[in-house]
């Protein structure tokens, strides 16, 4: 039995990648799931000698800060690759029930609904938090079905410090935008001071993307390789997973005895290799779940016939973006898995930190809208390809970049009907949306959060306010 969901991954023998090396992540489902700080010793701040014994300072933040900046002023590139790997790997370590640290933290439909929404006991209210990722529908002209096995899930979570910052400012209220940016007008206020409160230098906000594996049987998911990209061109054309030439076959039985599979790979015949389900970090789909991943991601073909999503297949991560607001612009970094996930650029400097599945996944990290040059030689690209390879230019995009345009009230379109509320489309470096544009002049500025535009429009005004 086969089933195929068409988004990205990659290829290697079922023993090649590293196990789950902590308690299995799909047991912990049911348990309470008690907040759990991002941890010491993961250099936040950055610099920090944890070995003094003591919290970091508010002076150890500010140092911090400078040392990130001095890092990027003298464009020692490996220096800040190796802060964000400290970070992933921080966020990724096991909370005391075995799970990642990151999944303890609070999911945007919690924080939106404010203080006195009741925060979930479990793992599996997280999860319920599951929903189609929000790049692949909304401000596309209405938000269309999704094609069959190009959905993907999403869920975005925030640490403590975020969730107490938009709660005491009440960022979560639909009238506080107008609030803000009405007082900012009546005020004159300068433009570079038309933002809302700045957030602490620990808060971190991630968003996660899931595919599913079938309970019984291979599934096969496709790979990117990167050799699409056309460096020579203009506009990058979209790269959407069903334009991947390369599958795996994921087995969720580890006595599986092949080490590869003759497969369907995109319409095309391949023998792949087989790719073990402890690869990947993972849980087991209860009832509890089933709505909300079978709602956000969209089956592909199984033997010829459309697939089902069932109690006890398997959510996979395939990637994960997170931000920190250790410098004014943010730290930006998004991971994906690889089956070869040692391969330069993006995972050979991986620090002997990041542990167990977490070591199967690749990083990139962004602390500027201009440099590193990218392969192209325009501005600095950070993307990844599970989220941002199906659009027109996805592989040319910054973090930065788009997470800039996340104004109140929301960007005129560049192109009407194409926009997704103001991101699209792809923009890079500092000239595409100075701080100081006349755009702006009327506009409150969203700390680089999209989740404040969209999670807090009223349905009169939603998606984007």
């Amino acid at each position: 039995m086969l089933r195929q969901f068409i988004v990205p991954a990659l290829c290697v023998a079922l023993t090649s990648l590293a196990p789950a090396a902590q308690a299995d992540p799909a047991a912990a489902g049911a348990s309470t799931a008690d907040y759990a700080p991002f941890p010491k010793g993961y250099d936040m701040p950055a610099g920090f000698d944890f070995s003094r014994g003591t919290d970091p300072t508010d002076a150890d933040w500010v140092a911090g800060e400078a040392r990130l900046l001095g890092f990027l002023e003298k464009r020692d590139f490996p220096a800040l690759r190796a802060h964000a790997w400290q970070v992933f790997a921080g966020m990724t370590s096991p909370a005391p029930g075995g799970y990642a640290v990151w999944e303890s933290w609070f999911t945007d439909d919690v924080v939106y609904s404010g203080p006195e929404g009741k925060p979930p006991a479990t793992l599996s209210d997280r999860r319920a938090n599951i929903h189609g990722a929000r790049q692949f529908g909304i401000g596309l002209a209405g938000v269309p079905e999704p094609n069959p096995g190009e959905s993907v899930a999403a869920n975005v979570l925030f640490n403590m410090p975020v969730r107490n910052h938009i709660w005491a400012n009440a960022l979560f209220k639909p009238d506080t935008l107008d609030q803000i940016n009405e007082t900012f007008n009546r005020n004159k206020t300068p433009l570079l001071d038309r933002s809302i409160p700045q957030f602490p230098p620990n808060a971190i906000a991630i968003k996660t993307i899931w595919s599913v594996v079938a309970k019984d049987g291979l599934t096969v998911l496709p790979v990117w390789d990167g050799e699409l990209d056309q460096p020579e061109v203009k506009v990058s054309p979209p790269y959407p997973s069903a334009v991947w030439p390369r599958c795996v076959a994921i087995s969720p039985d580890p006595g599986f005895a092949k080490s590869t599979a003759d497969v369907t790979c995109n319409k095309r015949p391949l023998t792949a290799a087989v790719v073990g389900l402890d690869g990947f970090y993972h849980f087991q789909i209860t009832e509890a779940e089933l709505e909300a991943v079978t709602n956000a991601v969209s089956p592909g073909p199984k033997d010829g016939t459309p697939a089902k999503i069932e109690t006890g297949d398997y959510a996979i991560l395939l990637g994960i973006h997170f931000t920190t607001r250790e410098i004014p612009n943010w730290v930006w970094a998004t991971a994906w898995w690889h089956d070869r996930p040692d391969q330069a650029p993006f995972g050979s400097d991986r620090p002997d930190n990041v542990t167990g599945v977490w070591r199967n996944y690749m990083l990139n990290s962004g602390y500027s809208r201009d440099v590193p040059v990218a392969v192209d030689g325009g501005p600095a690209t950070v993307w990844n390809p599970y989220i941002e390879g199906k659009y027109p230019d996805g592989m040319r995009s910054n973090c930065m970049s788009c997470h800039v345009r996340a104004v109140y009230p929301r960007l005129d379109p560049v192109i009407e009907g194409f926009d997704l509320c103001g991101a699209l489309p792809v923009l890079r470096g500092e000239g595409s949306l100075p701080l100081d544009s006349p755009a702006l002049a009327t506009r409150t500025r969203l700390e680089f959060l999209w989740s404040i535009l969209l999670d807090t429009r009223p349905k009169n005004k939603q998606p984007c306010g």
